[in-house]
């Protein structure tokens, strides 16, 4: 049987407690919710995580997933000790991995975040997106996993937040969700017959 379907990945963030350095990429897999800013918000139980996005509905062994096009939209709260002399510009992107493999990147370069809350506080919006030419193939025993970074031009010496299918408001720094979106086809696999 073939068709099409979509993944909705729930808001999910990557804290960084003791804040981040300027120029150092930062990595992982974000856990559910979003639990930094002036607000914070669970993560909702029984949805598939960023660990493994097929789990709760894998393709049969007579199927096979072909990932065709994501929508991110993302959000970063940034914390320093004292007032920002200059806004943080960021890059944010992800990794599709399947299994431990990374085997698709997207980013967004330059975005300049502004005041959240207070001078003390900055935060930026915006999407990863992408219509992927090659499509990335999934069957039944592989494993999907979107790992995220971030690249900031100013250090944030105290907590701060990296949030996949969510956002900050700006300027009161809260969190809120956003719908995030992975497009597939549904591929048949003919049935094989063992020797």
């Amino acid at each position: 049987m073939s068709g099409v379907g979509r993944l909705f990945p729930q808001c999910s963030t990557l804290e960084f407690l003791v804040g981040i350095n300027a120029g150092e990429l930062y990595t992982g897999i974000p856990s559910p919710g979003a639990p930094l800013g002036s607000g914070s918000f669970a993560g909702i139980s029984g949805i598939a995580t960023y660990q493994n996005l097929l789990s709760d509905s894998p393709p049969t062994l007579l199927e096979a997933y072909e990932v065709t096009n994501l929508q991110f939209p993302w959000g970063v709260y940034l914390n320093n000790s004292a007032a920002f002399t200059s806004y943080p510009i960021v890059t944010v992107g992800l990794n599709m991995l399947k299994n431990s493999d990374i085997v698709y990147t997207v980013q967004q370069a330059g975005v300049q975040t502004v005041e959240a809350f207070n001078t003390e506080q900055a935060a930026g919006n915006g999407m990863l997106s992408a219509d992927i030419v090659n499509p990335i193939v999934f069957e039944a025993r592989d494993r999907l996993t979107i790992q995220a970074f971030i690249t900031s031009t100013v250090t944030c010496n105290e907590g701060s937040a990296l949030t996949l299918a969510g956002g900050y408001g700006t300027p009161a720094g809260n969190p809120y969700s956003q719908q995030a979106s992975i497009a597939y086809n549904v591929l048949a696999r003919p049935a094989r017959r063992r020797l």
